[in-house]
Parts: structure tokens; C-alpha cells; sequence
């Protein structure tokens, strides 16, 4: 880029640190202003990413030089957080998942759309190479018709305060399912059934998941993700013509590949926070309302996937009563 793209930062946990990390490195981007819910989190942030911090969120949206916000609070805040950046006329990328349900998402699409205002869901996933290439690859046909996907995706999480909270919208699903299940809707669009299944902990979340998406190709999505155990995170894709086995799907740089009898080995650089970073810095200078990589529709379409496991999980959050 021939300026460094300014970013406010609302939230500045874990996520916000990886990202700030790998995003400076590159010196395509800066951290103008931060803000976290606790002023002193807000303070540590800005020293070590040298920038600004806030005690008001909307004085570091507006901060000068800004271009686009960030956000990276618990799931429960995303909507107003964003609600908040549109209102300031900010451009908006918030991690995943990008709300709670698909009502707050309508209401950000309306609102953006009314206003010609970029939102993005930070599903870095997507924006890497390795999902880019087996995306390609299943697109041309090289593993012939998917029968079955198979993906896992689980994390013993104990100790993780806010994936036990159902007032920061905890649980297995919003914190590690919506992976697979992208991962699905991006190879075979948004099922034609869904048949959910949960165990849910004391704190009333859903901790260990089974899901099954009926796909309209007939073909099947088995999905297991969860909270109470770890499990080798894979994705394995099965087709008429041949196989993808894809080790660490969701951050990882390496598939194998089986395709008419022969098969080969597929590896990328690292995956990295900076192409999603540097792809959306560049939609927003653009002009665009929207990325390639992560469409409006696609973001709804599995928003409602995952309404409707909730639904049938019986879990419900504050965020489901607007």
C-alpha cells in the first residue's frame, strides 16, 4: 500500500493481539486508537502497539486518521460495538462470529447498505491460501461430486471464562463450530436440513456438538466441535473422483490430495492474519461495501445455520430478545 491503513481497535484481548502483531509487521497497516471495556487493558495495548488509547469507544472510532474499525470484544458486543462504528460513517470488520444471530445481522446489512459503509466478517479462514485452493479444486471438479464432508473441530476449554458465559454468548458453537460449518457452506452453499444435537454444560452453553447438514447435492456435512475434549481439527472431503484430507483446516498450510488414483501433497506459505487485513484495507479504499472472500450473503447464510442449531440446542442468549 503506498499509506499504511489506519485502524481503531475495539477490544484489545487475545485476538486483538495476534492480529496487531502480524498485521504491523508488514507496515502496511497502523493502529491508530484503541479502546477495551477496562481502561489499564486499553493502556498496556497502546504502549505496546503505539497508538492511542480511549476511554470512550466512539472518541477512538473517530480518532483522527481512522479507517476502518476493528472489532474484537466478546460475541454479545459485536453488534452494538459495529452498530456504534457505522453510526460514526466507519467501515467495519468484526471477528467472527460477525453477531450473535441473524436478526443483529440484518440490521447491520440494512444499515450499511442504507449508508454505502463496508462491513466484514473476519474469517481469516477464508482469506488464506490454503481455503482459496481446495475452494478452487473441489469448484473444477478434481475430487469429482462431494458425497461427504467430515470436519472437527474441538478444544478443551475448561479454564476459558468467557466460552463458559452465556452473557458473552460462550459455548462451543459461536467460539469453534461456525470454522466447520463456513468450511461447509463455502464447498456446498447453505443446506436443505439440519439435525443438531448438544451435551451442554453447568453454565447452561452448548459444550459438545453433532451436526449434520443435508445438503441440496444430497451430499452430507458431518460436524463435531466442542468444549469438553481436544480432537485431532481436521477436515476430510470425499467425493466421487477422489479425496482432500485437510489437517488444521482452519489455520493450516498443507492438504492431501487424492484425484483418480493419484495423489499429491499441496503446501502454502503460513497462514496469516495480513491477508485478510490487507485484502479488506484494500475493499474499503475501494470503495467497496463487501469482500470476495467473505460476501454479505454467505455471512447471513450461516448465521441462520447456526440459529437454527441453537434453536435446537435450546440455548438461547440476551442478544436473541431484540
Amino acid at each position: 500500500m503506498d499509506k499504511p491503513f489506519g485502524w481503531a481497535y475495539i477490544g484489545s484481548g487475545s485476538i486483538a493481539q495476534k492480529t496487531a502483531k502480524q498485521i504491523l509487521s508488514t507496515g502496511d497497516h497502523k493502529i491508530i486508537s484503541v479502546w477495551s471495556n477496562r481502561k489499564e487493558n486499553a493502556d498496556k495495548f497502546a504502549r505496546k502497539y503505539n497508538c492511542l488509547a480511549f476511554e470512550k469507544m466512539e472518541d477512538a472510532i473517530q480518532a483522527p486518521e481512522v479507517e476502518g474499525v476493528y472489532i474484537a470484544t466478546p460475541h454479545t458486543a459485536h453488534f452494538n460495538n459495529a452498530l456504534l462504528a457505522l453510526k460514526c460513517q466507519k467501515p467495519v470488520l468484526i471477528e467472527k462470529p460477525i453477531t450473535v444471530n441473524s436478526k443483529e445481522l440484518k440490521i447491520l446489512f440494512e444499515y450499511g447498505s442504507k449508508h454505502s459503509l463496508y462491513i466484514g466478517e473476519a474469517m481469516w479462514m477464508k482469506f488464506n491460501p490454503l481455503a482459496k485452493f481446495i475452494n478452487e479444486n473441489v469448484k473444477a471438479g478434481n475430487i469429482g461430486d462431494i458425497l461427504e464432508l467430515d470436519a472437527s473441530f474441538c478444544v478443551w476449554s475448561p479454564r476459558r471464562d468467557r466460552v463458559n458465559r452465556p452473557e458473552l454468548g460462550g459455548g462451543a458453537l459461536l467460539d469453534l463450530g461456525v470454522y466447520p460449518i463456513t468450511y461447509s457452506h463455502m464447498l456446498l452453499g447453505k443446506p436443505a436440513a439440519i439435525d443438531a444435537k448438544t451435551t451442554l454444560n453447568r453454565f447452561g452453553v452448548d459444550g459438545d456438538d453433532k451436526i449434520k447438514l443435508l445438503n441440496k447435492n444430497d451430499s452430507v456435512s458431518n460436524i463435531s466441535t466442542s468444549i469438553f475434549k481436544y480432537s485431532m481439527i481436521q477436515a476430510n472431503i470425499i467425493g466421487t473422483k477422489g479425496k482432500i484430507k485437510v489437517p488444521n483446516f482452519f489455520s493450516g498450510n498443507k492438504a492431501v490430495i487424492t484425484s483418480n488414483g493419484k495423489k499429491f501433497v499441496y503446501k502454502t506459505g503460513r497462514s496469516s492474519y495480513t491477508y485478510q487485513f490487507n485484502k479488506v484495507a484494500q475493499d474499503i479504499r475501494l470503495g467497496k461495501l463487501e469482500s470476495e472472500e467473505v460476501q454479505h450473503k454467505d455471512s447471513l447464510e450461516i448465521m441462520e445455520i447456526m440459529d437454527e442449531c441453537r434453536k435446537q440446542f435450546g440455548v438461547y442468549y440476551e442478544n436473541d430478545r431484540i
